[in-house]
């Protein structure tokens, strides 16, 4: 079974974000708010998900959607399904299901109405040893997570989609702590079968909206040359 280990996790250092409105209400607009440890985009959210979770929960999978074992069809899920109790683990799936620029300014409301944080805003500039500086720019993103949890037993899919809903209730403030902007749940969605999946396993799913902040970076240096020749490319026009 694949997962997501071999993917790198650092989480960025803190930064002090420019004091503009959209930072004025640190408390429920999220970002890197007074304590945070770090930043948190949506992979780095989904890797630290995956190593909580390897502590918690070490008998689950936890992997973007979908792996083959749970298609209908493919070799995987042939082998997996033959002697299923012994190889089929509870996994939890996920995937993006609505992602759009974060809106600014008074209303922090989930996908908001207002003006979009649209292009990447300067965070703040770092002083480099050989003079010049390097600008972060930070942009923030609401986004809808479904996750569908997978077992053999409607009582193993209930109890670990109730205990899945439960613990990222109560882990809110940890990853918050850890940089993420904000986690809600959203909603559960209507427990149906699906074709295109085994129907020897149970399927439930949950909807997490999360809000991270994406952060780039450039040299100053490199963008007063780009500057410059893109100038003299309009003048000799």
């Amino acid at each position: 079974m694949s997962d997501i280990s071999d993917v790198d996790f650092t989480l960025t250092s803190s930064l002090q974000p420019v004091d503009d409105e959209r930072n004025t209400v640190a408390g429920t607009h999220g970002g890197n708010s007074a304590g945070a440890e770090g930043n948190l985009d949506i992979q780095g959210f989904m890797h630290l998900l995956y190593l909580m979770l390897k502590v918690d929960y070490p008998s689950a999978v936890f992997v973007p959607s979908y792996p083959k074992y749970l298609k209908v069809g493919t070799k995987e899920n042939t082998e997996t399904m033959d002697n299923p109790v012994q190889k089929f683990k509870p996994t939890i799936t996920y995937m993006i299901m609505r992602r759009e620029p974060a809106t600014i300014g008074g209303n922090k409301e989930p996908f908001g109405t207002g003006q979009k944080d649209f292009r990447p805003k300067e965070r703040q500039r770092v002083g480099n040893q050989d003079g010049t500086q390097t600008i972060i720019y930070g942009q923030r993103f609401d986004n809808l997570v479904r996750f569908d949890i997978w077992c053999l037993t409607n009582k193993e899919v209930e109890d670990l989609v109730n205990w899945f809903e439960q613990y990222l209730r109560t882990r809110r403030a940890f990853l918050r702590n850890m940089g993420l902007d904000e986690i809600l749940f959203w909603s559960r969605g209507e427990d149906q079968a699906d074709s295109n999946f085994d129907n020897r396993l149970e399927k439930r799913s949950l909807t997490f909206f999360i809000r991270t902040e994406e952060l780039s970076s450039a040299e100053e240096d490199v963008l007063k040359n780009l500057t410059i020749e893109l100038g003299i490319r309009k003048t000799t026009q």
